[in-house]
């Protein structure tokens, strides 16, 4: 006897994963727990240890949220010394103070620059505030009147660097640069003493003071680094690193490096172009440390943490690596702050993980728990497909622009490796699927993309971590369809590959030979996708045509055709043992289907556009959609609850219903308008009112002024329900003219709905009893010109 499967209702979006920082600047909290980052119009705080979003400065509404684009954009923020405050720049000239902990707004000012304010920086204490601009000036902030106690000039272009120095006199120092290659120093308390530093011949992008030596180290787009002395304001070092530089970090005096070797002196990391974090000994001119693999994307940023001993490097593609100060400066957690298009994602490693394809060329993999990422390196181009096999939940592979494919093994949770490649596609590779069976002695994969091909790649059976990466040969070749291939799909057995292309068909092919077995004919526009169902002899497509249609594999028929969708449906997959599907679409929207009736029982909306991305674990428990709103959203099945919760609701509702009758029959009518409101049952309000009736206007009157004002509203939506029909249309208009009596008195508000259905009926009304009125008052001038003439009785 098979058992029962239960039909998956309600799926509710658990977690959103989404942008949190989209560029611009980010810092770093003392104690290490927090990261805050510029995310557009809003700056995101970012949980060091769950990798969540605990709070954004300013919250923001969902209406605001979902029109981001056109709130206030940040330009640039200072978080304060004592983690407390943070100021931002707005793009409206503003400059904003928060109390960032308790969401508080505590100042707004104008910036009086003339143009947008790039850098912003707060003194030790937090009493003074500095401004750079693009109009070459630096303003000086009285933090306590927010008034601009300075204007320092010298600068020439954008400012690119500015913080504050205490000299060991106890002078007030400003440190800043443009895009002139100069460093200029001011002192606070002489306006005019400016000290400019010349060395470097592009912009600088950085510096860094360092008070036991008193020396302050630069860097520049110059490819090189100066040391300078503050004393007497002299160059004393110049160090070449072949390398555009953009951000500076002063280390502990004292690390233990690479070989257990003890470095001590001034120590400085650095990164550029070259996306490489590294090391130097600067009081012996000595690299201490570099990073062993370039990256193709440049270091933008680079903050250092006293309490947890570690190093944040920001990428320029707003990724965040949190790296710790030891021999290696291995990496503790990393986190992609922006994704762009999520264009495909897969489960793997028994659902522990999550594999993601994004518009960029490396793969993503997420820790599903902590969320933490690892950037797989190998592609050259954007990744345009992700895929995984349940014969080996560790194996997945990937697909790009490139041209090529790449199989990856993830051997424990932080060593995963690229083991094969295969590049004998002559363009984009859109889609690629892996084997099936669990123990098949013959591992393959299928790929296929823009030149129309279907290729079968033979794997080796088993991988060790220790094995070169292997150059994959193709089995079998097939130009199969006449557009771009757009999805590909194995059978379960391992039998059938089927293929799906833009010329609006699907095709199914046998995978020993890849000779075709049929075509699918029917769709009236491209098919995104095609999937097999897990349990029956069927083949699901979803198309451009808005439609998903079910296929017999037996005779190539068209069984179902499901609508609902009011847009292309990007991909489908079969959940729940095959008795159900789950679709996305254009139209940012999830549903789900039963595959017996062809019936949509469920719509789901988290995606603001386009849903590319869609996966199942391996229970179907839970679905993870992604988009090109970059978001990631984890939907878990709520069926269970929501089954449960309309039960309570029910067994409620009678309760209610049978204290409501109580209440009528006691004639306790007070608590019984009050309950009937809330349980917005016109029919019984209108029967307690015209139990209220005989008592008077005024007695009722009392009454309804003992209701709250939502009360009132819904005693007014229920009038306004009786005046469709003329029947109770004295009861409506009695209670009308009571509320609208509160209303002239502006204590309660006339929404404008209910305005808009009053008035009709009103004067409908007003109306039918002006002609009766008029046929009343003819009658009784009838009767007294027939009165004269009347007969008296004898």
């Amino acid at each position: 006897m098979g058992t029962l499967i239960n039909v998956k209702e309600v799926f509710k979006p658990d977690k959103v994963h989404e942008a949190f920082f989209t560029g611009g600047n980010v810092a770093w909290t003392k104690d290490g727990q927090e990261l805050l980052c510029q995310c557009t119009a809003v700056v995101k705080v970012l949980n060091v240890e769950t990798g969540k979003v605990t709070t954004t400065v300013p919250k923001l509404s969902e209406e605001e949220a979902a029109n981001e684009e056109d709130a206030d954009t940040i330009l640039t923020f200072t978080l304060s010394e004592d983690d407390k405050f943070i100021v931002t720049a707005h793009k409206s000239s503003l400059l904003k103070l928060w109390n960032w902990k308790e969401e508080k707004l505590e100042k707004v000012w104008k910036s009086i620059h003339k143009g947008p304010v790039i850098k912003l920086a707060f003194n030790s204490d937090g009493s003074v505030l500095a401004s750079g601009g693009s109009d070459t000036s630096i303003k000086i902030w009285n933090m306590k009147f927010q008034s601009c106690t300075n204007s320092l000039k010298g600068l020439q272009g954008v400012t690119s660097v500015l913080c504050f120095y205490d000299s060991p006199s106890g002078a007030k120092k400003v440190i800043g640069a443009a895009d002139d290659p100069d460093i200029h120093i001011w002192d606070l308390g002489f306006d005019d003493s400016v000290v400019n530093l010349k060395g470097h011949f592009s912009k600088v992008t950085g510096v860094v003071v360092c008070k036991e030596t008193n020396q302050l180290i630069s860097c520049s787009r110059d490819k090189v680094m100066i040391v300078w002395d503050l004393k007497s304001y002299t160059q004393t070092l110049t160090i070449p690193v072949y390398e555009s530089l953009e951000a500076l970090l002063l280390l502990p005096k004292k690390l233990m490096l690479q070989d257990s070797k003890k470095s001590s002196g001034v120590h400085i990391g650095y990164g550029g172009e070259k996306g490489l974090f590294k090391v130097r000994n600067v009081s012996k001119n000595t690299e201490v440390f570099s990073d062993s693999k370039e990256t193709a994307t440049p270091i933008s940023q680079l903050l250092f943490n006293q309490a947890t001993d570690m190093v944040a490097v920001v990428s320029a593609d707003q990724n965040i690596t949190l790296r710790k100060i030891g021999e290696s400066f291995e990496t503790y957690k990393q986190y992609v702050g922006f994704c762009d298009e999520i264009l495909d994602v897969a489960f793997i490693g028994n659902d522990s993980h999550i594999v993601v394809a994004t518009n960029s060329p490396d793969v993503k993999v997420y820790n599903v728990e902590t969320f933490h990422c690892q950037l797989l390196h190998g592609h050259t181009d954007t990744v345009l497909t992700v895929c995984a096999t349940t014969a080996n939940r560790n194996l997945f592979a990937s697909s790009s622009k490139d041209k090529s494919v790449r199989v990856w093994y993830m051997f424990s949770s932080e060593n995963i490796q690229c083991v094969c490649v295969g590049s004998r596609h002559t363009d984009s590779v859109s889609t690629i699927a892996l084997s099936r069976l669990p123990k098949s002695k013959d591992v393959f994969l299928v790929s296929a993309g823009v030149d129309m091909c279907i290729k079968v790649w033979s794997l080796p059976r088993k991988f060790k971590p220790e094995d070169d990466q292997q150059i994959l040969n193709v089995k079998l070749t097939e130009l199969a369809h006449q557009k771009e291939i757009n999805s590909v799909s194995i059978s379960p057995n391992d039998k059938i590959i089927a293929s799906a292309s833009q010329d609006k068909t699907a095709k199914l092919w046998s995978a020993d030979k890849l000779s075709l077995i049929g075509v699918l004919k029917g769709h009236r526009r491209g098919i995104w996708h095609v999937c097999f169902s897990t349990d029956d002899q069927v083949v699901a497509t979803s198309s451009a045509d808005a439609t998903i249609k079910l296929w017999a594999i037996s005779d190539l028929s068209c069984v179902k055709t499901l609508e609902s969708h009011d847009s292309s449906v990007m991909k489908c997959i079969f959940i729940n043992r095959g008795t159900q599907i789950a679709s996305i679409g254009g139209d940012g929207l999830l549903k789900l289907w039963l595959v017996k009736s062809g019936e949509c029982i469920g719509t789901f909306d988290k995606h603001s556009s386009k849903i590319w991305a869609l996966a199942a674990k391996e229970d179907g428990e839970q679905l993870l959609t992604g988009g090109s709103d970059s978001r990631l959203v984890e939907w878990n099945d709520h069926t269970e609850e929501a089954k449960r919760e309309a039960a309570e609701r029910l067994h409620e509702k009678i309760a209610q219903e049978q204290q409501l009758a109580n209440l009528i029959q006691s004639n306790h009518l007070l608590p019984a308008l009050q309950l009937a409101l809330s349980l917005e049952r016109p029919l019984q309000v209108l029967k307690i009112i015209e139990k209220v009736f005989p008592k008077g206007k005024d007695h009722l009157q009392s009454t309804v002024e003992m209701l709250t004002d939502d009360e009132k509203l819904s005693l007014l939506k229920c009038a306004v329900a009786w005046n469709t029909n003329s029947k109770n249309a004295y009861a409506a208009q009695l209670i009308i003219s009571i509320l609208l009596d509160e209303v002239g008195k502006e204590k309660l508000a006339l929404p404008q709905s209910t305005l808009e259905g009053l008035l009709p009926y009103t004067e409908r009304h007003f109306k039918r009893i002006d002609q009766l009125t008029m046929q009343l008052n003819l009658l009784q001038y009838t009767i007294n010109l027939m009165q004269p003439h009347a007969k008296e009785e004898p």
